[in-house]
Parts: structure tokens; C-alpha cells; sequence
């Protein structure tokens, strides 16, 4: 299987499209751009009477609550409703072992591993970061 595609925001923060800007063009062609945020939780995770489906509310709510305000558009909706679903499952200890490849599949393709979010764009990084706080005041004396 090949290498996933990159997005383009993260191409164009890496500077790709100066180096070769007819695939800027190529890539705003045809991509979707989405608008407004996440909306609502599924009607089905709305039921107050069923157990199951306030199980699944909690669910929805705690993992939208991982991602920055702005981060999830509707076009993320399935994803997240896949997650929640196969998450309901892993608390139970029922899910099987292919419904635990495609967890991981989508921890991975929505940054929710360690790994992962390293390619993101989540939030902004720190100005300055404490490891290379130490290597300067390392350097300066001595």
C-alpha cells in the first residue's frame, strides 16, 4: 500500500508549493473545501431513554473534545461516528480483531496517536521548545 497523501495545508506550510506551484494549482482544482464545524451528535446517540445510545453520546462528546475547536468539519462526521461505535465496543471487550485494525486505522488517519498528530496542524506549537532551551544554556556556558 502506498504512502498516504499529504494534506494540502501541510503542503503548503512546508513550502512544497513554492518549489513547484502547478501543483498547488492541480491540488485547489479539485478539493473539497468544507464548511462549518462537526454540528450535532447523531440523532441516534439523542435517545435519553436508551442506555446504549447515552453510552454513545459520552462517547461522541469525549473524543470532539480531543480536537481544537476548529479542527472537525462535517466532512469528519463518519470517521468520528466509526470511532465511537468501534470505542463502544473495545469498552465492552467485545470488539474483534479486524474492528481493532480499522480503530487504529482511524486513530491514525484522524492524529489520534502520538506518531500521528507529529503531521497534523492541530494547535500552534510552542514558541520555544524546552529541550532546545537546554542545548542553548548548554552552549552558552560552555
Amino acid at each position: 500500500m502506498g504512502r498516504p497523501r499529504k494534506p494540502t495545508n501541510l503542503l503548503k506550510i512546508s513550502g512544497a508549493f513554492g518549489k513547484n506551484p502547478k501543483r498547488e494549482a492541480e491540488r485547489l482544482l479539485n478539493e473539497p473545501v468544507p464548511e462549518g464545524g462537526i454540528g450535532d451528535p447523531p440523532r441516534e446517540f439523542l435517545r435519553p431513554e436508551s442506555e446504549m445510545a447515552n453510552c454513545y453520546l459520552e462517547l461522541w462528546n469525549e473524543t470532539i473534545s480531543w480536537y481544537p475547536s476548529d479542527w472537525l468539519t462535517r466532512m469528519d462526521r463518519g470517521a468520528i461516528y466509526s470511532i465511537v461505535k468501534l470505542r463502544y465496543k473495545e469498552q465492552r471487550g467485545v470488539l474483534k480483531g479486524g474492528e481493532l485494525s480499522s480503530l487504529l486505522s482511524l486513530y491514525s488517519q484522524m492524529c489520534l496517536t502520538q506518531a500521528s498528530r507529529s503531521k497534523g496542524a492541530g494547535k500552534a506549537k510552542p514558541e520555544e521548545d524546552d529541550f532546545e532551551g537546554f542545548v542553548q544554556k548548554k552552549r552558552q556556558t560552555g
